[in-house]
């Protein structure tokens, strides 16, 4: 019998710890743990990408890891990659709350004297900006693809990703998922002098985050006009993707890393100057879904409604349409060139216009055939009519635009009475008006501001 218990209790005693080693690895598995020699428990990992994210505070671990995988993926589109990515070291993010200086810092260092080791390092002791966390991954990302074949670096070798590329491949997928935001690239194309192709070659990294909020803007703008001018060439995700894998060991003037893989650009002498501004263009050109304000669909008209005319010495010259009398005496071949461009614009006009502008529109191409056929009885009376409803149509957009300013400012009912109080309130309007700011009711909400000053 004591021989049955002593068997018994052995039996139990190896069940009970085959259960403890199986929930050991349960748990290894639960909590991500990773037996790669330097990374510890509470792990997050993106298999599917190779990204391993370190650190112990599991909701800043799994935000992290949710946004390397997205740039991943994003960078993986961009390219034309295939979705099963499998090739490529690992990478390591750690979250840390060291006092470094450095919010996001990617580092590449030996390991164990056969490999390299690519780790992006991400200082949580304050708060991480999104922007520079997304900045420091696509980094490790390119860092990754351009050490692909390489399994050490020589003491002198450095190996870095230019500022431009990393900060426009971001910039490039989110002008892909929204295309209607191009008022920077407007200015850009106007004033190219704002922020220029070599500023934007030359820039490092150190300058870049010393930059101020308007060169920052048009630092991304123009980085993000580069890079889709590259992957908009023949060939270009492919271009791309062996440029980047250059790029990181590359040592040298970079245009001629460009030249190297984009052969078109080497059409003259400033072919990337070329290719850029041309991007630029393309971006900043208007889409046809977009729809044109009131007070910008009459700015448009008032540009379009003029005639063109031919004086005595064959000059032309352009005549607003209520100088329709020139064209008396004229034969009708002469008034429908006169009239020609005119008619196309304000048709092309109706594409983008204020749907109200749309029947007035009608009606000036209708008056611009009876001046062609050389019926003039009631033109007058028909252009002064349109003036008046062009009027009014302006004046009712301002009411509406005055509606909304009073209801803005009356609608604070938070105030009160403390001067600290009207202060916050003060500063939270702004705040507002910056985020929704309409150049064209500036000098009216100034002086409003005055007058709730005084």
């Amino acid at each position: 019998m004591k021989k049955r218990s002593t068997v018994f209790i052995y039996i139990v005693g190896m069940l009970c710890c085959f259960q403890g080693i199986l929930f050991a690895q349960s748990r290894a598995q639960v909590v991500g743990e990773d037996l790669t020699p330097g990374v510890q428990r509470n792990t997050s990992e993106i298999k599917s990408r190779k990204i391993v994210v370190k650190g112990e505070n599991t909701q800043m671990r799994m935000a992290v890891s949710s946004i390397a995988n997205e740039i991943a993926e994003s960078l993986r589109g961009l390219l034309g990659e295939e979705d099963d990515f499998q090739d490529g070291r690992t990478i390591y993010i750690e979250l840390s709350s060291s006092s470094g200086s450095l919010k996001v810092r990617p580092r590449v260092k030996p390991f164990e004297r056969s490999d390299l080791f690519i780790e992006l390092l991400v200082n949580t002791r304050t708060q991480v900006d999104r922007d520079v966390l997304a900045h420091g991954v696509i980094e490790v990302l390119l860092y990754r693809r351009g050490l692909a074949e390489v399994n050490s670096l020589e003491d002198d070798q450095m190996i870095s990703v230019p500022t431009w590329l990393s900060i426009g491949l971001l910039e490039a997928s989110k002008w892909k998922e929204d295309s209607s935001k191009r008022q920077v690239y407007e200015h850009l194309l106007k004033r190219p002098d704002l922020f220029t192709l070599d500023q934007t070659l030359s820039a490092s990294g150190m300058e870049v985050r010393n930059f101020d909020s308007t060169n920052n803007t048009f630092f991304k703008a123009s980085s993000c006009a580069l890079v889709l001018s590259m992957l908009n060439q023949d060939n270009g995700k492919e271009g791309m993707r062996e440029f980047i894998d250059d790029v990181a060991l590359f040592e040298g003037d970079i245009s001629e890393l460009i030249r190297r893989h984009f052969p078109l650009v080497n059409t003259g002498a400033n072919g990337i100057h070329k290719m850029w501004s041309l991007q630029i263009a393309s971006m900043a050109a208007p889409k046809m879904t977009e729809s044109l304000t009131m007070q910008e669909s009459d700015e448009k008209l008032t540009e379009l409604l003029r005639f063109t005319i031919s004086d005595e010495e064959g000059n032309s010259k352009l005549v607003p349409i209520s100088d329709y009398a020139l064209l008396t005496g004229l034969t009708t071949k002469q008034k429908v060139l006169a009239v020609d461009a005119m008619r196309q614009g304000v048709i092309q006009l109706s594409n983008r216009c204020h749907p109200i502008y749309r029947p007035l529109l009608l009606e000036y191409i209708s008056i611009s055939g009876s001046i062609v056929a050389g019926e003039n009885d009631d033109i007058e009376e028909r252009l002064n009519a349109l003036a008046v409803q062009r009027q009014n149509i302006l004046v009712a957009d301002e009411r509406c635009r005055d509606y909304l300013d009073w209801y803005q400012i009356t609608r604070a009912h938070s105030v009160t009475g403390d001067f600290s109080g009207y202060m916050r309130l003060k500063e939270r309007l702004a705040m507002e008006r910056e985020q929704s700011k309409d150049e064209s009711i500036d000098t009216y909400l100034d002086k409003v501001q005055t007058i709730m000053e005084h």
